[in-house]
């Protein structure tokens, strides 16, 4: 609003009228496990074996906890049941820490591609699913330059064409 950020991407817009937000994404949230923890060698657990592990999550005040917690709320589970054994506030090092073998934790999967690789596991929960929308926005009100303009256009053209080559597959 005060003119700082001229695009923004965020994982829920807020309502704010002089905003305007585009869907762009969607994002895939996972639950990663080291490599040597024994889920690692299973194709799929269910949802109560959760409360058996050693979670590594992201602190309260970030989006993703709160997504975390109204999805478990959803099927069932208080995030409260969970054996939290640390919160931090970046998921770059929720995804290091399982890594090491901290323990297990959830994670946009786009990051596991990027970051840990071939390094943690991720774990598939039976008939549970996380995943978030990314949005782009931008203040209508506010003069833009011919570069922001063709990146706003550039991100919107780049969303219609994946969105359209997905519906045809």
């Amino acid at each position: 609003m005060e003119g700082k950020v001229h695009i923004a991407l965020v994982s829920e817009p807020p309502f704010i009228t002089d905003i305007t937000f585009e869907k762009i994404a969607n994002e895939h949230i996972i639950l990663i496990a080291p490599t040597t923890h024994p889920w690692a060698e299973r194709d799929v657990i269910d949802l109560n074996e959760i409360c058996e592990a050693d979670f590594i999550l992201p602190e309260e005040s970030n989006d993703l906890y709160s997504l975390i917690h109204d999805r478990l709320a959803d099927a069932g589970v208080s995030i409260l049941q969970l054996r939290t054994l640390v919160s931090l506030g970046s998921l770059e090092a929720i995804a290091m820490s399982v890594q090491e073998g901290l323990g297990v934790g959830f994670v946009p999967e786009i990051m596991v591609h990027r970051l840990v690789k071939g390094r943690v596991k991720p774990i598939e929960i039976a008939g549970f699913d996380i995943s978030q929308g990314v949005f782009i926005g931008r203040n209508l009100h506010r003069p833009t330059t011919a570069a922001q303009e063709a990146f706003w256009d550039m991100v919107l053209m780049s969303n219609e064409v994946i969105g359209s080559a997905n519906q045809s597959t």
